[in-house]
């Protein structure tokens, strides 16, 4: 069943939530039993043969009649409902050397002038499906917080539609005809300053004039890029 990743997501998104006391939870599904644990639920598998989809239900004790047929296939879930989306904090907890997501919105900041980072925390935005998840903002907030400067205002939305969100940002740009050419980066300027002069050009940070910035001044960026091209 680990292959079939869209039951996996279907899983994912129907009984996943992330938890803002972990250790807490963690313990209280330990230590109660399941008839008396309010986190623990069941999800009742598709049934290709008939057509029925999967489903979340409260969870019944095997020992009593199931709901429906008794051929139904069920997932028993405790403790994975929200130690499976808490990697997104604490990745480190299966072995990846890598940051949870608060802290990478601090690494990501760091690459700004100090002056627009207030700024930028002030209006994060969250897209991606991992955004829909219960608990997500606030988990989120509570990371994100004791890392941000102290008179920094930290400000977290969620578009209505954060899967497509991100998708509509490009079409709305792609349908802006005129700021599709300002932004727009030729063969001819992109061997001549390389990388560095896209990501200016989309940020607005340059002119459409090769080799000007917005103030006219004689951009002299990326001198590895022509240097390594006149060796080859």
């Amino acid at each position: 069943m680990m292959e079939e990743t869209y039951l996996i997501n279907q899983v994912k998104e129907s009984v996943c939530y992330i938890s803002t006391n972990f250790n807490d939870e963690l313990e209280k599904c330990h230590s109660m039993k399941k008839e008396a644990n309010d986190i623990v639920v069941d999800y009742v598998l598709p049934d290709y043969n008939s057509g029925k989809g999967g489903y979340r239900r409260p969870h019944v004790p095997k020992k009593q009649p199931a709901f429906g047929s008794n051929d139904e296939q069920i997932m028993e879930l405790s403790d994975e409902r929200f130690s499976v989306p808490e990697l997104l904090f604490t990745p480190q907890d299966i072995g990846l050397a890598q940051a949870g997501i608060a802290e990478t919105i601090m690494q990501s900041l760091e690459g700004v002038p100090e002056r627009y980072r207030s700024l930028l925390l002030a209006n994060i935005v969250v897209v991606g499906g991992n955004a829909n998840i219960p608990g997500f903002l606030e988990r989120l907030e509570i990371e994100l917080r004791p890392l941000a400067p102290a008179e920094s205002v930290v400000r977290i939305a969620k578009p209505d539609n954060p899967v497509t969100y991100t998708w509509l940002g490009g079409v709305v740009l792609a349908g802006d005809k005129a700021e599709m050419k300002r932004r727009q980066v030729t063969r001819a300027e992109y061997m001549e300053y390389g990388s560095v002069w896209c990501a200016k050009k989309m940020a607005g940070e340059v002119s459409g004039v090769p080799g000007t910035g917005p103030t006219g001044a004689v951009e002299k960026e990326n001198r590895s890029h022509k240097k390594k091209r006149a060796e080859d």
